[in-house]
């Protein structure tokens, strides 16, 4: 009975359960509204399209099959935001639980109801902080739009209502980026509960180490997009290259801080929209994602910073079986990350291969960007798409249309276990390895890894 309340069973299956309901909700003409021909002429797709969208929705994804703005009712986008939110509070329950078994240090780790609560209740106040938003900068939408669009942008969702404005994309990528501190920074405005449980000094060089990495990012992907000497059309240029100096960067900080934040796209990344480089590194800060503690997926900024050194530098141990203790917690943050990379990987290389063997000679071969791009989506949670995902799940390779098999199965099933392996693994790994060690010294790593 112990074993079924360890976050490496429960989770899991809890994710399954949940996408099991979901799925038989969003095959309703109430959440998806389909054509006789849609639902009648391709067999099984309805039904593994609802699968493949409720799983991406629970595990925080935000790659769908379905178009959220055509196919979509209200009452579907709903149930996927809802899906999405049970999904968030799942993980967070999960990581927090996962990460208390194995760090412990001077100040204790909050209980997995007070993380609950502090999400939802910043989950609750983002909400007319985007109304307000909108409304100073003139782009205001509609009270459910804005809801929506304020609970899919801090649970890492990865969806924006398309009808929102252009303008409005950097308030989304500011309320990522609240979404993406994790427990430590929401337990702040609570000064007791700040006290007890948050080091603040550990805190304060995560949150600015990841905005100098952010920073970065961005420059990087602004001097990527310098316009090239190639002759323009007669029409306005929307690409990110042809925006000017400060405009290009001003919008590269908000599409990468939407992205590693919360997987939100904010420019348009199909048909060679942004250059091969940009997706290299905006497929970087989708998997290494936010801070420990948040709903979001990836490999986490704390865990790349315990990386740079056996030591963590805030306190220093004093026994051999601090430093060991110490040195089994390096291990099991080096094996997260350097599975997670591997997965990465061997799934963008699955897409390429897939899309081989299921194209056809007149469609334009994908890059190892757009490979890389739409696997870290799938893996580390993002909406992040060159379209290579919409390519191998296509309608037209449905059996009947001029194919002998449903060739789109082969790209669904594989980014269905994408999803689900890239989700459930770190909890996995770090909670065996909590199960194997079975110690508490006092912990030089932060806290909030995953």
């Amino acid at each position: 009975m112990k074993n079924l309340c360890r976050p490496g069973f429960w989770f899991p299956v809890a994710l399954l359960v949940v996408t099991g309901l979901g799925s038989l909700a969003l095959q309703s003409e109430r959440c998806v509204h389909l054509s006789e021909r849609d639902r009648t002429s391709y067999g099984t797709m309805p039904v593994w399209r609802a699968r493949f969208d409720a799983l991406s929705a629970t595990c925080g994804v935000g790659l769908l099959l379905y178009d959220l703005k055509v196919d979509y009712t209200p009452t579907g986008r709903w149930v996927l935001a809802g899906l999405g939110l049970v999904g968030a509070l799942l993980y967070v329950a999960a990581a927090r639980q996962a990460v208390g078994a194995l760090w412990s240090g001077a100040k204790p780790l909050p209980p997995v109801w007070v993380v609950l609560v502090a999400f939802l209740g910043w989950q609750i106040l983002v909400v007319p902080l985007a109304w307000f938003l909108e409304r100073t900068c003139g782009a205001g939408a509609a009270l459910p739009t804005t809801t929506w669009n304020a609970i899919a942008a801090f649970a890492s969702l990865g969806w924006l209502e398309p009808a929102t404005s252009p303008r409005a994309a950097w308030i989304y990528a500011l309320i990522a980026f609240l979404g993406a501190l994790g427990w430590g920074a929401w337990l702040l405005p609570v000064p007791a509960t700040a006290r007890r449980y948050v080091r603040l000094r550990s805190l304060l060089v995560l949150v600015v180490t990841w905005c100098a990495f952010l920073a970065l990012s961005a420059a990087v992907i602004s001097w990527l997009e310098v316009p090239r000497g190639a002759a323009r059309g007669t029409g306005p240029d929307r690409r990110l290259a042809g925006a000017p100096a400060d405009a290009r960067y001003a919008r590269s900080l908000v599409q990468v801080t939407a992205a590693a934040g919360a997987g939100l796209p904010t420019e348009e990344l199909k048909e060679r929209g942004v250059s091969e480089g940009t997706k290299l590194v905006l497929a970087g800060a989708v998997l290494v994602g936010g801070l420990g503690g948040a709903a979001g997926g990836g490999i986490r900024w704390p865990m790349l910073l315990a990386l740079l050194s056996v030591a963590w530098p805030f306190g220093r141990a004093t026994t051999e079986s601090q430093d060991d203790g110490t040195r089994r917690r390096v291990r099991a943050v080096v094996t997260c990350v350097i599975t997670l990379v591997l997965l990465v990987l061997v799934v963008a290389l699955g897409l390429l291969v897939i899309e081989a063997h299921t194209t056809t000679a007149f469609q334009t071969a994908p890059t190892l960007g757009d490979a890389l791009i739409d696997a870290s989506s799938a893996v580390a949670g993002g909406n992040l798409s060159s379209g290579l995902t919409a390519t191998v799940t296509s309608a037209n390779l449905s059996r009947g249309i001029h194919q002998s098999v449903d060739l789109y199965q082969y790209g669904l099933v594989w980014l269905l276990a994408a999803m689900f392996i890239g989700r459930t693994l770190p909890v996995l790994l770090l909670a065996r390895r909590a199960g194997a060690q079975g110690d508490v010294a006092t912990s030089r790593l932060p806290p909030t890894l995953i």
